[in-house]
């Protein structure tokens, strides 16, 4: 059974993951209240498709929750906007996405507290559910993460 819990639009949920190795790119949080959607991938034996794949994640690009929706987050671009600015998605909209420049801490990594986990220091944020999320009885949340070189969902 999967973890739920209950959230309106509007409100403000705070995030945690724990980085072993902060390489740097873009982590992203992303909701899909398509409740059709929803209620077909989540049906317990149900086997989604291709296309029931493309359809979340379309969905999952829709929802993201921006950076910027919480006036406590750091949501600054890194360097690396200056050269790939005009080729990579992430840096064309500034505050959109939360950006992790690698390194240790206090180099502006991913890692912003001191807190340990299993595997490394935590990561925390606080992100907002846009006001626009319709009421629904299943939404699901995503955790992905994009490097600077490739995809890691």
């Amino acid at each position: 059974m999967s973890a739920k819990t209950t959230y309106k639009a509007g409100d403000v949920i705070d995030v945690a993951w724990c980085v072993s190795a902060d390489h740097g790119g873009v982590p992203q949080f992303r909701l899909c209240d398509d409740e059709g959607l929803v209620s077909a991938v989540t049906t317990p034996g149900y086997k989604p498709t291709v296309a029931d794949h493309e359809a979340l994640e379309q969905c999952f690009q829709r929802g993201l929750l921006r950076c910027d929706g919480v006036d406590s987050n750091t949501c600054d671009q890194v360097a690396e906007c200056d050269t790939y600015a005009k080729d990579w998605e992430a840096c064309a909209d500034p505050g959109r996405y939360l950006h992790c420049s690698g390194g240790s801490p206090g180099e502006r990594g991913c890692k912003n507290t001191a807190e340990t986990c299993a595997h490394g220091i935590l990561a925390r944020y606080s992100l907002k559910i846009p006001e626009s999320t319709k009421a629904s009885s299943h939404t699901i949340l995503s955790y992905r993460w994009d490097t600077y070189e490739n995809n890691e969902a």
